[in-house]
């Protein structure tokens, strides 16, 4: 036996074999992370529109609300949505409000108008807009 373990071919098939193990482990590694990955992006894929609020129409959104601008204030407005909700906007120093290609102030958003604001709720239940877009009547 000791003869056996000492031959050259012996050893070069023992490395050879270990070599190949150690390559089947590293690959079986990535094969495993690839598809964590895969499962990630799937289920990241089939929620794409929740996390990202493109389905404003469909249901509450706490990061936006698209609609219809029912009541203007010097700092906010009020969206009713298409559920026929409604949502009191609040405009700070840090929002940006664009008409088309134009920044514009809220005292030129009027009643009637269609808008998309993106934003955060805050302590009060209102969206603190971030962004304003406003769409032609």
């Amino acid at each position: 036996m000791k003869n056996f373990l000492e031959s050259k071919k012996t050893r070069a098939v023992i490395f050879t074999l270990g070599g190949i193990a150690g390559a089947l482990l590293i690959f079986g590694g990535g094969v495993a992370v690839g598809y964590q990955k895969a499962i990630f992006s799937s289920s990241e894929g089939m929620n794409y529109q929740h996390n990202f609020g493109m389905g404003l129409q469909r249901g509450p959104n706490a990061h936006g609300v698209m609609g219809d601008v029912i009541d203007v204030a010097s700092s906010s407005f009020s969206v009713t949505d298409s559920d026929n909700d409604e949502h009191s906007i609040v405009i700070t120093s840090d929002t940006v409000i664009r008409d088309v290609d134009q920044t514009v102030s809220v005292s030129e958003i009027a009643p009637g108008s269609r808008v998309v604001v993106i934003g955060a709720p805050n302590a009060d239940g209102q969206v603190e807009a971030r962004f304003v877009r406003v769409f032609p009547n």
